[in-house]
């Protein structure tokens, strides 16, 4: 296959392959998008785009089936980056600001950002990708400093906690020798 040729193992892309024809004899709706979605991964990660455009397009039909307001953005979302790939430049914009209709996810917001500001530089509108770049790069900054922030709040609650924990074995140790 094009992913063993590429030195990519495509036992896992085969796998689930090979779980579509019992999802669709049980009209597991969800399941096969959610399948679909990961074979487009599996093909995206190894630079197979064409593949990975076909996968994600059949996850945003049983997302638009089931109507899952869940998995359409970020389906729309990697479909919009496969087309990309492809130098379907129109084709990626259109999708990306479907995805953006939907979408709550954090990080994929972040990376829309990023996207739309590629897309438009492909465009040749510059100054608006200059200004959807930085958008996107302080919101980067944000979340990375929001994710400090709480590991250093984690970290300072363990040594409170930590603290505490050795003051009252101390004051054990002590009582026991009174």
């Amino acid at each position: 296959s094009a992913l063993t040729c590429m030195g990519k193992s495509d036992t896992g892309v085969m796998g689930l392959k090979r779980t579509l024809p019992v999802k669709m004899e049980n009209n597991d709706i969800m399941g096969e998008g959610i399948t679909y979605s990961n074979v487009g991964s599996g093909y995206f990660d190894a630079q197979v785009y064409d593949s990975a455009a076909f996968y994600f397009e059949r996850a945003v039909e049983k997302d638009r089936e089931i109507n899952d307001l869940i998995g359409l953005p970020t389906d729309l979302y990697w479909l919009a980056e496969a087309n990309f790939k492809l130098n379907k430049v129109r084709k990626a914009q259109k999708l990306l600001d479907e995805s953006k209709k939907y979408n709550k996810d954090k990080t994929i917001i972040m990376r829309s950002m990023n996207l739309e500001s590629e897309i438009l530089y492909a465009l040749g509108n510059y100054k608006t990708s200059l200004s959807i770049f930085k958008q996107y790069k302080s919101l980067q900054d944000s979340m990375f400093n929001l994710g400090k922030d709480e590991i250093i709040q984690e970290l300072q609650t363990k040594y409170e906690t930590a603290k505490k924990e050795k003051e009252i074995a101390f004051l054990e140790q002590e009582n026991k020798l009174t």
